[in-house]
Protein backbone atom coordinates (compact mmCIF):
# COMPACT_ATOMS: atom_id res chain seq x y z
CA UNK A 1 0.00 0.00 0.00
CA UNK A 2 2.82 2.51 0.89
CA UNK A 3 4.77 1.93 -2.56
CA UNK A 4 1.58 2.37 -4.62
CA UNK A 5 0.48 6.10 -2.53
CA UNK A 6 4.25 7.04 -2.62
CA UNK A 7 4.41 6.00 -6.44
CA UNK A 8 1.18 8.07 -7.09
CA UNK A 9 2.86 11.38 -5.80
CA UNK A 10 6.05 10.74 -7.42
CA UNK A 11 4.71 9.90 -11.22
CA UNK A 12 3.07 13.16 -11.05
CA UNK A 13 6.41 15.02 -11.08
CA UNK A 14 9.16 14.27 -13.84
CA UNK A 15 12.82 14.71 -14.44
CA UNK A 16 14.83 17.64 -13.13
CA UNK A 17 18.16 19.05 -12.78
CA UNK A 18 20.87 16.30 -12.13
CA UNK A 19 18.53 14.29 -13.49
CA UNK A 20 19.70 15.66 -17.13
CA UNK A 21 23.08 16.06 -15.78
CA UNK A 22 23.11 11.96 -15.35
CA UNK A 23 21.33 11.27 -18.48
CA UNK A 24 23.59 13.08 -20.78
CA UNK A 25 26.77 11.16 -19.41
CA UNK A 26 28.11 7.97 -21.36
CA UNK A 27 27.94 5.09 -19.29
CA UNK A 28 30.55 3.41 -21.80
CA UNK A 29 32.94 6.64 -21.38
CA UNK A 30 35.48 5.97 -17.87
CA UNK A 31 35.62 9.76 -17.64
CA UNK A 32 31.36 10.14 -17.90
CA UNK A 33 31.05 7.20 -15.64
CA UNK A 34 33.24 8.60 -12.84
CA UNK A 35 33.25 12.28 -12.95
CA UNK A 36 31.70 14.04 -9.89
CA UNK A 37 28.22 15.08 -10.68
CA UNK A 38 27.50 18.32 -8.42
CA UNK A 39 30.16 17.70 -6.39
CA UNK A 40 29.13 13.45 -5.53
CA UNK A 41 30.25 10.29 -6.99
CA UNK A 42 27.68 9.31 -8.57
CA UNK A 43 28.59 6.06 -10.77
CA UNK A 44 25.68 3.79 -9.46
CA UNK A 45 22.62 6.50 -10.25
CA UNK A 46 24.52 6.89 -13.71
CA UNK A 47 24.03 2.99 -14.30
CA UNK A 48 20.45 2.65 -12.79
CA UNK A 49 19.90 5.97 -15.40
CA UNK A 50 21.05 4.85 -18.48
CA UNK A 51 19.63 1.31 -18.13
CA UNK A 52 16.28 2.46 -17.77
CA UNK A 53 16.93 5.19 -20.62
CA UNK A 54 17.85 2.43 -22.92
CA UNK A 55 14.98 0.00 -21.42
CA UNK A 56 11.85 2.79 -21.53
CA UNK A 57 13.79 6.07 -22.72
CA UNK A 58 11.76 9.27 -21.46
CA UNK A 59 8.20 8.02 -22.46
CA UNK A 60 6.94 6.66 -19.09
CA UNK A 61 8.66 7.93 -15.85
CA UNK A 62 7.50 5.33 -13.51
CA UNK A 63 10.88 3.26 -13.41
CA UNK A 64 12.59 6.14 -12.39
CA UNK A 65 10.64 7.15 -9.97
CA UNK A 66 9.77 3.89 -8.76
CA UNK A 67 13.38 3.15 -7.76
CA UNK A 68 13.30 5.52 -5.14
CA UNK A 69 10.49 4.17 -3.51
CA UNK A 70 11.41 1.04 -3.45
CA UNK A 71 14.73 2.02 -1.82
CA UNK A 72 12.94 4.54 0.86
CA UNK A 73 10.56 1.81 1.50
CA UNK A 74 14.21 -0.96 1.87
CA UNK A 75 15.88 2.04 3.94
CA UNK A 76 12.83 1.80 6.30
CA UNK A 77 12.89 -1.92 6.67
CA UNK A 78 16.31 -1.90 7.46
CA UNK A 79 15.95 0.54 10.30
CA UNK A 80 13.26 -2.21 11.59
CA UNK A 81 16.60 -4.32 11.69
CA UNK A 82 18.48 -2.74 12.69
CA UNK A 83 16.27 -1.97 16.04
CA UNK A 84 15.47 -5.63 16.40
CA UNK A 85 18.89 -6.59 16.82
CA UNK A 86 19.41 -3.44 19.17
CA UNK A 87 16.79 -5.72 21.33
CA UNK A 88 14.01 -3.53 20.43
CA UNK A 89 10.76 -5.56 20.77
CA UNK A 90 9.17 -6.17 16.96
CA UNK A 91 5.96 -4.15 18.08
CA UNK A 92 8.03 -1.32 18.72
CA UNK A 93 10.45 -1.81 15.96
CA UNK A 94 7.68 -1.80 13.37
CA UNK A 95 5.95 1.12 15.13
CA UNK A 96 8.80 3.48 14.66
CA UNK A 97 9.85 2.08 11.50
CA UNK A 98 6.62 2.29 10.04
CA UNK A 99 6.61 6.14 10.95
CA UNK A 100 9.17 6.79 8.38
CA UNK A 101 7.51 5.46 5.23
CA UNK A 102 5.11 7.92 5.29
CA UNK A 103 7.64 10.67 6.60
CA UNK A 104 5.84 13.64 4.39
CA UNK A 105 8.48 16.18 5.67
CA UNK A 106 11.20 14.00 3.98
CA UNK A 107 9.39 13.61 0.61
CA UNK A 108 12.47 14.20 -1.79
CA UNK A 109 14.08 11.25 -0.70
CA UNK A 110 10.91 9.12 -1.49
CA UNK A 111 9.34 10.43 -4.40
CA UNK A 112 12.42 12.08 -6.28
CA UNK A 113 14.64 10.02 -9.28
CA UNK A 114 17.79 11.81 -8.32
CA UNK A 115 17.45 11.22 -4.27
CA UNK A 116 18.33 7.16 -5.53
CA UNK A 117 21.82 8.61 -5.06
CA UNK A 118 21.44 9.70 -1.19
CA UNK A 119 18.98 7.08 0.16
CA UNK A 120 21.11 4.63 -2.10
CA UNK A 121 24.36 5.71 -0.18
CA UNK A 122 22.30 5.11 2.80
CA UNK A 123 21.02 1.71 2.16
CA UNK A 124 24.10 0.66 1.00
CA UNK A 125 25.76 2.23 3.95
CA UNK A 126 23.03 0.67 6.71
CA UNK A 127 23.33 -2.93 4.89
CA UNK A 128 27.77 -2.54 5.07
CA UNK A 129 26.65 -1.56 9.31
CA UNK A 130 24.91 -4.75 9.42
CA UNK A 131 27.19 -6.78 8.05
CA UNK A 132 30.14 -5.86 9.83
CA UNK A 133 28.04 -6.11 13.42
CA UNK A 134 29.33 -9.30 14.53
CA UNK A 135 31.94 -10.97 16.76
CA UNK A 136 34.80 -12.74 15.92
CA UNK A 137 36.96 -12.87 12.95
CA UNK A 138 37.01 -11.11 9.96
CA UNK A 139 34.89 -13.53 7.12
CA UNK A 140 32.84 -13.23 3.97
CA UNK A 141 30.17 -10.84 6.08
CA UNK A 142 33.02 -7.95 5.96
CA UNK A 143 34.17 -8.50 2.32
CA UNK A 144 30.55 -8.12 1.20
CA UNK A 145 30.09 -5.16 3.72
CA UNK A 146 32.91 -3.60 2.24
CA UNK A 147 31.59 -3.64 -1.30
CA UNK A 148 28.27 -2.59 0.52
CA UNK A 149 30.22 0.75 1.62
CA UNK A 150 31.70 1.04 -1.63
CA UNK A 151 28.67 1.33 -3.04
CA UNK A 152 27.24 3.47 -0.46
CA UNK A 153 30.58 5.78 -1.46
CA UNK A 154 29.48 5.14 -5.45
CA UNK A 155 26.25 6.83 -5.24
CA UNK A 156 26.52 9.90 -3.35
CA UNK A 157 28.76 12.17 -0.86
CA UNK A 158 26.80 10.56 1.55
CA UNK A 159 28.69 7.24 2.02
CA UNK A 160 31.27 9.27 3.39
CA UNK A 161 29.27 9.59 6.90
CA UNK A 162 28.30 5.69 6.62
CA UNK A 163 31.31 4.81 6.42
CA UNK A 164 31.77 7.15 9.89
CA UNK A 165 28.81 5.52 11.70
CA UNK A 166 30.47 1.99 10.38
CA UNK A 167 34.10 2.96 11.60
CA UNK A 168 32.44 3.63 14.83
CA UNK A 169 30.59 0.59 15.54
CA UNK A 170 32.94 -1.81 14.76
CA UNK A 171 35.41 0.30 16.92
CA UNK A 172 32.40 -0.35 19.90
CA UNK A 173 31.67 -3.98 19.24
CA UNK A 174 35.10 -5.51 17.76
CA UNK A 175 37.63 -3.00 18.19
CA UNK A 176 40.34 -0.83 16.37
CA UNK A 177 41.52 -3.63 13.83
CA UNK A 178 38.12 -4.04 12.25
CA UNK A 179 37.52 -0.78 12.46
CA UNK A 180 40.74 -0.11 10.26
CA UNK A 181 39.38 -3.02 7.76
CA UNK A 182 36.26 -1.21 7.45
CA UNK A 183 37.60 2.49 7.21
CA UNK A 184 41.08 3.06 5.82
CA UNK A 185 40.04 1.09 2.47
CA UNK A 186 37.05 2.72 1.52
CA UNK A 187 38.85 6.12 2.43
CA UNK A 188 41.67 5.25 0.26
CA UNK A 189 39.29 4.68 -2.45
CA UNK A 190 37.47 7.97 -2.19
CA UNK A 191 40.36 9.91 -1.38
CA UNK A 192 42.02 8.32 -5.06
CA UNK A 193 38.81 8.83 -6.58
CA UNK A 194 38.42 12.78 -5.38
CA UNK A 195 42.30 13.04 -6.36
CA UNK A 196 41.58 12.21 -10.20
CA UNK A 197 38.20 14.01 -9.60
CA UNK A 198 39.49 17.34 -8.75
CA UNK A 199 42.64 17.28 -11.74
CA UNK A 200 40.15 16.25 -14.44
CA UNK A 201 37.70 19.12 -13.76
CA UNK A 202 35.22 17.43 -12.21
CA UNK A 203 34.32 19.83 -9.40
CA UNK A 204 33.21 22.91 -10.36
CA UNK A 205 31.04 26.29 -9.26
CA UNK A 206 29.01 25.72 -5.78
CA UNK A 207 29.51 21.96 -5.90
CA UNK A 208 33.30 22.98 -4.12
CA UNK A 209 32.99 26.07 -2.23
CA UNK A 210 33.22 25.70 1.52
CA UNK A 211 32.25 28.12 4.23
CA UNK A 212 34.98 29.36 6.49
CA UNK A 213 31.91 30.85 9.44
CA UNK A 214 32.36 28.24 12.29
CA UNK A 215 28.63 30.06 13.95
CA UNK A 216 26.61 29.49 10.75
CA UNK A 217 27.53 26.00 10.31
CA UNK A 218 26.66 25.59 14.12
CA UNK A 219 23.85 27.01 13.59
CA UNK A 220 22.93 25.21 10.42
CA UNK A 221 24.00 21.92 12.41
CA UNK A 222 21.56 22.91 15.10
CA UNK A 223 18.62 23.60 12.56
CA UNK A 224 19.22 20.95 10.96
CA UNK A 225 18.72 18.30 13.87
CA UNK A 226 15.64 20.05 15.35
CA UNK A 227 14.39 20.19 12.67
CA UNK A 228 14.54 16.79 12.48
CA UNK A 229 12.39 16.12 15.35
CA UNK A 230 10.53 18.73 14.47
CA UNK A 231 8.99 17.06 11.50
CA UNK A 232 8.41 13.69 13.09
CA UNK A 233 6.72 14.99 15.70
CA UNK A 234 5.46 17.79 13.85
CA UNK A 235 5.14 20.27 16.47
CA UNK A 236 7.54 21.91 19.17
CA UNK A 237 5.72 20.35 22.23
CA UNK A 238 5.97 16.87 20.32
CA UNK A 239 9.73 17.57 19.21
CA UNK A 240 10.67 17.99 22.77
CA UNK A 241 9.17 14.92 23.80
CA UNK A 242 10.87 12.98 21.78
CA UNK A 243 14.28 14.50 22.73
CA UNK A 244 13.71 14.06 26.42
CA UNK A 245 12.44 10.42 25.54
CA UNK A 246 15.86 9.80 23.49
CA UNK A 247 17.93 10.42 26.50
CA UNK A 248 16.44 9.47 29.21
CA UNK A 249 15.32 6.43 27.37
CA UNK A 250 18.89 5.28 25.97
CA UNK A 251 19.53 5.56 29.61
CA UNK A 252 16.93 3.69 30.74
CA UNK A 253 18.26 0.92 27.95
CA UNK A 254 22.10 0.88 28.12
CA UNK A 255 23.67 1.92 31.99
CA UNK A 256 22.21 -1.35 33.16
CA UNK A 257 24.45 -3.17 30.48
CA UNK A 258 27.62 -4.91 31.27
CA UNK A 259 30.41 -3.76 28.98
CA UNK A 260 29.69 -6.91 26.82
CA UNK A 261 26.17 -6.14 26.28
CA UNK A 262 26.09 -2.75 26.06
CA UNK A 263 28.94 -2.74 23.08
CA UNK A 264 26.60 -5.81 20.98
CA UNK A 265 23.20 -3.78 21.63
CA UNK A 266 24.41 -0.11 21.52
CA UNK A 267 27.10 -0.26 18.34
CA UNK A 268 24.59 0.40 15.68
CA UNK A 269 22.22 2.43 16.47
CA UNK A 270 24.52 4.76 18.72
CA UNK A 271 26.78 4.87 15.81
CA UNK A 272 23.94 5.87 13.17
CA UNK A 273 22.89 8.57 16.21
CA UNK A 274 26.45 10.02 16.59
CA UNK A 275 27.07 10.13 12.32
CA UNK A 276 23.98 12.50 12.09
CA UNK A 277 26.68 15.19 13.06
CA UNK A 278 29.47 14.95 10.39
CA UNK A 279 26.68 14.43 7.93
CA UNK A 280 25.11 17.68 8.86
CA UNK A 281 28.49 19.37 9.53
CA UNK A 282 29.53 18.13 5.89
CA UNK A 283 26.36 19.41 4.05
CA UNK A 284 26.64 22.82 6.29
CA UNK A 285 30.45 23.75 4.93
CA UNK A 286 29.08 23.41 1.35
CA UNK A 287 25.72 24.72 1.95
CA UNK A 288 25.10 27.05 5.12
CA UNK A 289 26.26 30.04 3.60
CA UNK A 290 23.62 29.76 0.41
CA UNK A 291 21.12 31.36 2.56
CA UNK A 292 23.21 34.70 3.19
CA UNK A 293 24.61 34.56 -0.15
CA UNK A 294 21.79 34.17 -2.33
CA UNK A 295 19.09 35.77 0.08
CA UNK A 296 17.00 32.61 -0.24
CA UNK A 297 13.25 33.08 1.45
CA UNK A 298 13.39 29.30 3.26
CA UNK A 299 16.05 27.21 5.45
CA UNK A 300 18.43 24.82 3.38
CA UNK A 301 19.28 23.66 7.08
CA UNK A 302 15.80 22.36 7.00
CA UNK A 303 15.34 20.92 3.02
CA UNK A 304 13.30 17.68 2.78
CA UNK A 305 16.39 15.57 1.77
CA UNK A 306 18.18 16.55 4.73
CA UNK A 307 15.43 15.97 7.00
CA UNK A 308 14.71 12.38 5.91
CA UNK A 309 18.33 11.48 6.20
CA UNK A 310 18.50 12.72 9.82
CA UNK A 311 15.42 10.72 10.47
CA UNK A 312 16.84 7.62 9.36
CA UNK A 313 19.46 8.22 11.47
CA UNK A 314 18.13 9.05 14.50
CA UNK A 315 14.93 6.67 14.72
CA UNK A 316 16.88 3.63 15.82
CA UNK A 317 17.80 5.30 18.98
CA UNK A 318 14.38 6.46 19.34
CA UNK A 319 13.39 2.85 18.88
CA UNK A 320 15.39 1.35 21.71
CA UNK A 321 14.58 4.77 23.99
CA UNK A 322 10.60 3.77 23.36
CA UNK A 323 11.33 0.32 24.28
CA UNK A 324 12.89 0.94 27.21
CA UNK A 325 10.65 2.95 28.86
CA UNK A 326 7.81 0.87 27.68
CA UNK A 327 9.58 -2.02 29.30
CA UNK A 328 9.52 -0.21 32.50
CA UNK A 329 6.57 0.95 32.41
CA UNK A 330 3.93 -1.16 30.67
CA UNK A 331 1.11 1.22 30.87
CA UNK A 332 3.08 4.11 29.65
CA UNK A 333 3.26 2.65 25.92
CA UNK A 334 0.26 5.40 24.49
CA UNK A 335 1.93 8.29 25.99
CA UNK A 336 5.53 7.15 24.26
CA UNK A 337 3.81 6.28 21.29
CA UNK A 338 1.80 9.31 21.12
CA UNK A 339 4.79 11.57 19.75
CA UNK A 340 5.38 9.60 17.00
CA UNK A 341 1.84 9.11 15.97
CA UNK A 342 0.82 13.30 16.39
CA UNK A 343 3.57 13.90 13.59
CA UNK A 344 1.49 10.94 11.38
CA UNK A 345 -1.21 13.54 9.66
CA UNK A 346 1.08 16.31 9.58
CA UNK A 347 3.28 14.38 7.30
CA UNK A 348 0.85 12.83 5.34
CA UNK A 349 -0.42 16.45 4.24
CA UNK A 350 3.21 17.51 3.61
CA UNK A 351 3.68 14.39 1.38
CA UNK A 352 0.64 15.54 0.14
CA UNK A 353 1.14 19.44 -0.48
CA UNK A 354 4.70 18.73 -1.90
CA UNK A 355 2.77 18.44 -5.47
CA UNK A 356 0.68 22.07 -5.12
CA UNK A 357 3.93 23.69 -4.54
CA UNK A 358 3.75 26.91 -6.56
CA UNK A 359 6.46 25.97 -9.19
CA UNK A 360 6.88 21.80 -8.71
CA UNK A 361 3.52 20.62 -9.36
CA UNK A 362 1.88 18.46 -12.11
CA UNK A 363 1.14 21.37 -14.02
CA UNK A 364 5.37 22.38 -14.55
CA UNK A 365 6.17 19.45 -14.95
CA UNK A 366 3.98 18.35 -17.65
CA UNK A 367 4.81 21.95 -19.53
CA UNK A 368 8.49 21.07 -19.11
CA UNK A 369 8.05 17.89 -21.50
CA UNK A 370 6.39 19.65 -23.58
CA UNK A 371 9.10 22.41 -23.76
CA UNK A 372 11.32 19.83 -24.35
CA UNK A 373 9.54 18.04 -27.19
CA UNK A 374 8.77 20.93 -28.96
CA UNK A 375 12.58 22.09 -28.78
CA UNK A 376 12.81 18.61 -30.72
CA UNK A 377 10.65 19.54 -33.08
CA UNK A 378 11.69 22.98 -33.53
CA UNK A 379 13.34 23.60 -37.06
CA UNK A 380 15.86 25.55 -35.17
CA UNK A 381 17.31 23.01 -33.11
CA UNK A 382 18.79 21.69 -36.32
CA UNK A 383 20.46 24.76 -36.77
CA UNK A 384 22.03 26.02 -33.47
CA UNK A 385 25.08 24.67 -31.57
CA UNK A 386 24.56 21.20 -29.97
CA UNK A 387 25.56 22.64 -26.17
CA UNK A 388 22.71 25.12 -26.20
CA UNK A 389 20.95 25.05 -23.20
CA UNK A 390 17.36 25.83 -24.32
CA UNK A 391 16.18 26.49 -21.00
CA UNK A 392 19.35 27.70 -18.52
CA UNK A 393 17.29 29.60 -16.44
CA UNK A 394 15.19 26.92 -14.97
CA UNK A 395 15.82 24.73 -12.38
CA UNK A 396 14.15 21.72 -13.85
CA UNK A 397 16.02 21.79 -16.78
CA UNK A 398 19.17 24.20 -16.74
CA UNK A 399 21.47 21.09 -17.77
CA UNK A 400 19.43 19.65 -20.65
CA UNK A 401 21.28 20.53 -24.15
CA UNK A 402 20.19 20.15 -27.38
CA UNK A 403 22.57 17.56 -28.64
CA UNK A 404 21.06 15.59 -25.98
CA UNK A 405 17.28 16.38 -26.90
CA UNK A 406 17.92 15.83 -31.03
CA UNK A 407 19.45 12.58 -30.15
CA UNK A 408 17.09 11.30 -27.83
CA UNK A 409 14.51 12.23 -31.07
CA UNK A 410 16.49 10.15 -33.61
CA UNK A 411 16.09 6.89 -30.77
CA UNK A 412 12.76 7.17 -30.45
CA UNK A 413 13.02 7.92 -26.78
CA UNK A 414 11.09 11.13 -25.81
CA UNK A 415 7.35 10.95 -24.79
CA UNK A 416 4.74 12.16 -27.01
CA UNK A 417 3.90 15.43 -28.15
CA UNK A 418 2.20 17.87 -26.14
CA UNK A 419 0.31 20.74 -27.49
CA UNK A 420 1.88 24.35 -27.15
CA UNK A 421 1.05 27.78 -26.60
CA UNK A 422 1.38 30.67 -28.66
CA UNK A 423 4.28 31.83 -26.18
CA UNK A 424 5.77 28.89 -25.16
CA UNK A 425 6.36 28.41 -28.99
CA UNK A 426 7.70 32.18 -28.46
CA UNK A 427 10.05 30.77 -25.84
CA UNK A 428 11.57 27.87 -27.63
CA UNK A 429 12.46 30.10 -31.12
CA UNK A 430 14.27 32.93 -29.06
CA UNK A 431 15.91 30.39 -26.55
CA UNK A 432 17.43 28.51 -29.56
CA UNK A 433 17.97 31.93 -31.42
CA UNK A 434 20.12 33.34 -28.33
CA UNK A 435 21.16 31.00 -26.65
CA UNK A 436 22.99 31.79 -22.56
CA UNK A 437 26.14 30.54 -20.94
CA UNK A 438 28.69 31.73 -18.43
CA UNK A 439 31.53 31.46 -21.60
CA UNK A 440 32.62 34.96 -21.34
CA UNK A 441 31.78 35.89 -17.70
CA UNK A 442 34.78 36.97 -16.55
CA UNK A 443 36.26 38.65 -19.71
CA UNK A 444 36.54 42.98 -18.89
CA UNK A 445 36.98 43.99 -22.35
CA UNK A 446 33.45 45.14 -23.30
CA UNK A 447 31.89 47.62 -25.71
CA UNK A 448 28.65 48.33 -23.69
CA UNK A 449 25.53 50.64 -24.11
CA UNK A 450 22.88 51.16 -21.61
CA UNK A 451 19.01 51.18 -22.52
CA UNK A 452 16.12 52.44 -20.63
CA UNK A 453 13.68 51.81 -23.58
CA UNK A 454 12.84 49.04 -25.50
CA UNK A 455 15.78 48.73 -28.49
CA UNK A 456 15.91 46.80 -31.65
CA UNK A 457 19.13 44.45 -32.80
CA UNK A 458 20.07 42.39 -35.66
CA UNK A 459 22.92 40.51 -35.14
CA UNK A 460 25.27 38.10 -37.14
CA UNK A 461 25.05 34.50 -36.08
CA UNK A 462 27.51 33.93 -33.49
CA UNK A 463 27.83 37.60 -32.16
CA UNK A 464 28.12 37.37 -28.28
CA UNK A 465 27.28 39.95 -25.99
CA UNK A 466 27.04 40.22 -22.10
CA UNK A 467 24.06 41.21 -20.20
CA UNK A 468 23.97 42.90 -16.56
CA UNK A 469 20.88 42.25 -14.29
CA UNK A 470 17.31 41.04 -15.43
CA UNK A 471 16.48 41.20 -19.61
CA UNK A 472 13.77 40.88 -21.89
CA UNK A 473 14.02 39.61 -25.42
CA UNK A 474 11.59 38.96 -27.84
CA UNK A 475 12.25 38.22 -31.83
CA UNK A 476 9.95 39.07 -34.59
CA UNK A 477 9.96 41.11 -37.93
CA UNK A 478 8.29 44.41 -39.52
CA UNK A 479 7.00 45.58 -35.96
CA UNK A 480 5.57 42.19 -35.29
CA UNK A 481 7.56 40.61 -32.25
CA UNK A 482 6.61 37.29 -30.12
CA UNK A 483 5.94 36.90 -25.96
CA UNK A 484 9.28 38.51 -24.34
CA UNK A 485 11.36 35.95 -22.53
CA UNK A 486 13.24 36.64 -19.60
CA UNK A 487 16.99 36.16 -19.64
CA UNK A 488 18.62 36.53 -15.54
CA UNK A 489 22.14 36.68 -15.05
CA UNK A 490 21.96 35.26 -11.62
CA UNK A 491 22.14 31.19 -12.10
CA UNK A 492 22.08 30.92 -16.22
CA UNK A 493 25.42 33.20 -16.70
CA UNK A 494 25.67 36.40 -18.14
CA UNK A 495 26.99 36.05 -21.96
CA UNK A 496 24.47 35.20 -24.77
CA UNK A 497 25.19 34.15 -28.10
CA UNK A 498 23.24 34.92 -31.55
CA UNK A 499 22.90 31.11 -33.15
CA UNK A 500 20.94 31.89 -36.21
CA UNK A 501 21.06 34.41 -39.19
CA UNK A 502 18.68 37.30 -39.98
CA UNK A 503 16.73 37.78 -37.17
CA UNK A 504 15.70 40.64 -35.12
CA UNK A 505 15.65 40.80 -31.36
CA UNK A 506 13.89 43.84 -29.34
CA UNK A 507 15.71 44.00 -25.74
CA UNK A 508 13.65 45.75 -23.28
CA UNK A 509 14.14 46.53 -19.61
CA UNK A 510 12.28 44.10 -17.39
CA UNK A 511 10.90 46.71 -15.26
CA UNK A 512 9.61 50.31 -16.11
CA UNK A 513 11.99 52.97 -15.27
CA UNK A 514 14.65 50.56 -15.12
CA UNK A 515 17.48 50.28 -17.77
CA UNK A 516 19.54 47.52 -19.46
CA UNK A 517 23.33 47.33 -19.77
CA UNK A 518 24.25 45.43 -22.88
CA UNK A 519 27.65 44.86 -23.80
CA UNK A 520 29.34 43.48 -26.98
CA UNK A 521 32.07 40.93 -26.54
CA UNK A 522 35.02 41.56 -28.92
Amino acid sequence: MSFVVLLHYGQQRWLIGDDWGLLQRSPMSLPDLFRAQNGHWSTVPILVYHTYYWLFGLRTFVPYVATTVVLHLTLALLLRVVMRRAGVGPWVATFVAGSFVLFGVGYENMILPIQISMVGSMVFGIGHLLLADHDGRNDWRDMAGLAAGLLALMSSSIGIPMVVAVGIATLMRRGYRAALVHTVPLGLVYITWWMWSSSSGGFTGNSITITRNVPVVLGWLWSALSGVLLGLGQSPIAAVALAVLLIAGLVLAWAPLNRAERRKQASVPLALMLSSVPLMVMIGLQRADLNLVFKLPTDTSRSSRYLAMGAALLLPALGVAADAVIRRWRYATPVVMLPFLVGVPGNISALSAANSATYFNPKAYERQRAFLVGVANSPLAEEVSGDVHPNPNELMMADLDVRFILRARDEGKLPEPLPLSKNEQDLIAVRLSMSQSLADDAVPDYTCETFNQPTLIKPSKGDRFVIRGLVMIAMGSDGKFGAPTAYDNTWAGSTLTTQVDGATFRISPAQPATSVQWCGVP
